[in-house]
């Protein structure tokens, strides 16, 4: 994936620019999370390193609760599960208490002073996913340090097909 956005961009020449939509486990920086023990990298730490923080702009989704269209195991039939309500010490329970429907943080300096920089659960919803192991979907993460932005929705629906 970092691959190809290199190459697009030496494609369409030094001042180009692009959007990337990714998961989250591929957009959010690796570094400041439970990847980097076992040396995993991911396009938005790799897109960091290789273009400059500056260059770079990093948003994740969130949601405390909802629905979502994904297979309970690789090559599993796609199917609409429920997402169960987050877990506490997770930043989706945090954003919960705010009482919002849906909100969304760009995280500044102050965000990334030292005494914000705390370890919390950041639900990891994808393509493959089981409600039963919810509870294992959340990644050890320093948010702010993560992402440069995080959205928030309290409840999803899950996205269909437009055409089969």
């Amino acid at each position: 994936m970092h691959g190809t956005v290199n190459e697009l961009l030496t494609l369409y020449g030094e001042h180009s620019k692009g959007i990337i939509w990714a998961h989250n486990t591929h957009i959010g920086d690796a570094e400041y999370t439970n990847m980097r023990r076992s040396g995993e990298k991911n396009i938005g730490q790799l897109s960091r390193a290789d273009l400059g923080n500056e260059n770079v702009f990093l948003i994740g989704f969130t949601t405390y609760e909802g629905k979502v269209i994904a297979g309970s195991k690789w090559g599993a039939k796609m199917q609409e599960m429920t997402i169960p309500p987050a877990v506490p010490n997770s930043i989706e329970y945090e954003l919960n208490t705010l009482g919002l429907e849906k909100m969304y943080i760009i995280f500044d300096q102050e965000d990334r002073t030292e005494k914000n920089l705390k370890i919390t659960g950041n639900r990891a919803v994808g393509v493959v996913y089981n409600p039963k192991w919810d509870q294992r979907q959340f990644v050890p993460t320093i948010v702010p340090m993560r992402y440069d932005a995080l959205f928030f929705f309290k409840r999803t629906t899950a996205v269909h097909a437009l055409k089969r």
